[in-house]
């Protein structure tokens, strides 16, 4: 027994032997200088940060905001009714808690909800843009989602025009589709938009016009 005992043990002994010394072998030195893959941002944060990159030029403010409103904030301060049909739960998204008044707190359907505190924040004259993450009650298929993007932008001063918004419009639209583009304005109906339009690219695209 203690012959057997004496061979196992100088049995493991001698693996772990070769064991270490093969550890030694295949060492690998962290500290070398070994080109490293670096991450790129997703298509929609490329856009996201052009857009803005563009409007902080044109002198706007940005503002990101919260995403967690009030139903005041969201609806009222911007003029839209309790009685309209967006306020319901099959449209928006409620939560359990409320504010310290007692609000009911919901996640804000559009950044439309930051108008009233920009303007208190900041007075007049204003310019400000409110690029963000909004929330709707959507049965989610490959073409809807609860969450999409939005960017708002607003102007409150003397003499602004129409002209003044293609302007700044073309500007934006060129410069996330890297490329000087035209563009066209058509009426458009958008509830509480007046006046609302809809907007045309020319873009070209391997030679053809789309």
């Amino acid at each position: 027994m203690q012959l057997t005992a004496a061979y196992e043990q100088k049995q493991q002994h001698f693996m772990m032997g070769q064991i270490n010394e093969q550890l030694e072998k295949d060492l690998v030195d962290i500290s070398l200088d070994i080109p490293s893959e670096q991450g790129s941002y997703s298509i929609l944060a490329e856009v996201r940060r052009d857009a803005e990159d563009i409007c902080k030029s044109m002198g706007f403010i940005m503002e990101y905001g919260t995403e967690i409103v009030t139903k005041f904030e969201n609806f009222e301060s911007v003029n839209i009714p309790l009685t309209h049909p967006a306020t319901e739960m099959h449209d928006t998204i409620y939560l359990n808690d409320k504010d310290s008044s007692g609000e009911n707190l919901i996640l804000r359907t559009h950044t439309s909800s930051m108008q009233n505190y920009l303007i208190k924040k900041y007075g007049l004259p204003l310019r400000a843009v409110v690029p963000g993450r909004t929330y709707r009650f959507e049965n989610m298929d490959a073409s809807h989602d609860t969450m999409f993007y939005q960017m708002e932008g607003i102007i409150i001063d003397k003499d602004i025009s129409v002209a003044h918004f293609k302007e700044m419009i073309t500007k934006l639209l060129s410069a996330v589709l890297h490329k000087n583009v035209e563009t066209r304005m058509r009426p458009g109906y958008f509830p509480f938009v007046e006046p609302g339009f809809e907007i045309d690219v020319r873009y070209e695209v391997y030679n053809k016009i789309t």
